[in-house]
């Protein structure tokens, strides 16, 4: 993230730094014209200055004012695409920080989520100790009961002894006397049983309370259950928005591909043209050395081949792991004893269907934490999944930077060297249009001066041969007098092409 935030202040840096140029460019072109102009009228007073001296002639290189003109266009061009550019880039940055707030909004909830599952799992934690609480309870009543059945059976035994001996020792009174006491024990015992279920009945009661208390926890954590249930498919809604960005700005990627394959064609077309304007110029320079000067000026060609460079898009290759947990449930089983009195077996009876009943709806709570739980798990490969996703298109965006800034600057390099072309191309028509109103010139002189010898021709001067024959009149053609007008005009202006248009030719 922070490599990303340093790559985009970077070009917003490149960018304004363009800008900047651009508006220097821009504001000094009357500036140029007027030192371009100065720099005319002194070339053409030091021509009329210079004293005789070579074979060569000077010829004062006329400005286009055009040229400017294309300068303050092609700049105005970069100017709108380099805005163009930092409106793409700002629309970048403002979906950077988005995304960085749904990131956090979503750490957020992994960690609500996180703290509510520990919650949960403290609490079934303690459900599990009360549940073997009562299981213990549950037993000890047992054990209970079996010595107190254990100890019923003995006074029966001990009752049947006493009955026989009464039996032996005494008569009907006896008999009387021995039920009376039978009666009396029996009653006795039926007060003991009576204090002893009324006290299984004290911690029965007890043991339901806690069962309930129990339940309604369980009630409660059912109801904490949907509502995370609610919140997962809050989460799976958001999940599936976000998928749905995803998808968007791979579109996004794929049309910025498609404009830069429309800018790798708009580029081939420079070249195309550059190469046209080449040719051209070639052609006035050939022709102007075989018609005009061919003698006095020499015009080198110095080709001009930019490197083209050829980029390689990354290819990358997109891994999603997804990770299953899986629980495991646990059955109880649990089997009753033969019931030796009625009220008592009942009583045992129900106690054991209660504590069945409560055990299979915890193990059905389990059933459901567990269900919650692989649900949590789910939504967390989700999660990462989807952060790996949002890597990936940056790590893309990041690799296709470079693509652009070359491509931009590949671009700006052409747009240079055409300008450069066109100005050259320029100078050397002009130059052409110059040397061909001289010749204009020196032809309509040629006529007048054939007119002028041919009114004079009795101003001729007369020779006299070396044999002593007759005098010769030698007549001056107009082939003479050019030449002799030249030797004279030769040392006063030179026609020579300018330096800095034939540098051009390199750019």
């Amino acid at each position: 993230m922070e490599s990303l935030i340093k790559n985009i202040q970077s070009d917003l840096d490149l960018v304004r730094g363009a800008l900047a140029r651009a508006a220097f460019n821009q504001n000094p072109t009357s500036a140029s014209k007027e030192g371009i102009g100065g720099e005319s009228q002194e070339d053409a007073k030091s021509c009329q200055r210079s004293p005789q001296r070579g074979g060569d002639t000077v010829l004062v290189q006329p400005v286009d004012d055009r040229e400017p003109e294309a300068l303050a266009v092609a700049s105005a061009a970069e100017l709108s695409a380099l805005r163009e550019q930092v409106a793409a880039l700002s629309a970048v940055e403002l979906q950077r920080s988005k995304l960085e707030a749904q990131l956090a909004a979503r750490d957020a909830a992994l960690r609500h989520y996180t703290q509510s599952h520990l919650a949960l799992s403290t609490k079934e934690q303690k459900q599990r100790r009360e549940l073997e609480q009562t299981a213990s309870t549950l037993k000890e009543a047992e054990a209970e009961l079996v010595m107190w059945r254990e100890r019923h059976q003995r006074l029966q035994r001990e009752v049947q002894v006493l009955q026989h001996e009464l039996e032996a020792l005494a008569a009907q009174c006896d008999r009387l006397q021995s039920s009376v006491l039978e009666l009396r024990e029996l009653s006795r015992r039926a007060i003991d049983d009576n204090n002893a279920l009324r006290k299984e009945k004290r911690e029965l009661r007890e043991e339901c309370e806690t069962l309930q208390s129990v339940r309604a926890a369980l009630n409660d954590s059912v109801a904490r259950e949907e509502a995370l249930t609610q919140e997962l498919q809050a989460l799976r809604d958001a999940s599936t928005e976000s998928e749905a960005y995803f998808k968007a700005a791979v579109a996004e990627v794929e049309a910025r591909r498609q404009y830069w394959a429309a800018v790798q064609g708009q580029h081939e077309s420079l070249l195309e043209a550059l190469a046209l304007t080449q040719k051209t110029a070639q052609m006035w320079e050939d022709r102007f050395a075989s018609e005009c000067t061919p003698k006095v000026f020499g015009v080198n060609e110095v080709p001009a081949d930019l490197p083209v460079d050829d980029f390689e898009r990354p290819k990358e290759e997109l891994l999603i792991s997804t990770t299953e947990d899986g629980g495991s449930q646990r059955e109880v089983n649990k089997g009753g004893d033969e019931a030796v009195d009625r009220e008592s077996a009942s009583l045992v009876a129900a106690l054991e269907a209660k504590v069945v009943d409560l055990a299979l709806h915890l193990q059905e709570q389990r059933a459901e934490a567990e269900a919650a739980k692989d649900a949590y798990n789910t939504l967390a490969a989700v999660v990462e999944r989807e952060s790996c996703d949002l890597l990936e298109l940056r790590r893309k965006l990041a690799a296709q930077r470079p693509e652009c800034m070359n491509l931009i600057d590949t671009n700006t390099r052409l747009q240079a060297a055409l300008l450069a072309r066109e100005s050259y191309v320029e100078a050397l028509q002009d130059f052409v249009v110059a040397i061909l109103d001289d010749l204009t010139g020196l032809t309509f002189h040629c006529y007048e001066l054939e007119v002028q010898l041919a009114i004079s021709g009795a101003a001729t001067p007369v020779t006299v041969s070396g044999d002593g024959r007759e005098p010769v009149a030698r007549r001056s053609t107009a082939l003479n007098l050019i030449q002799s007008k030249q030797q004279r005009c030769q040392e006063s202006w030179r026609i020579t092409v300018p330096r800095g248009k034939r540098g051009s030719k390199g750019i």
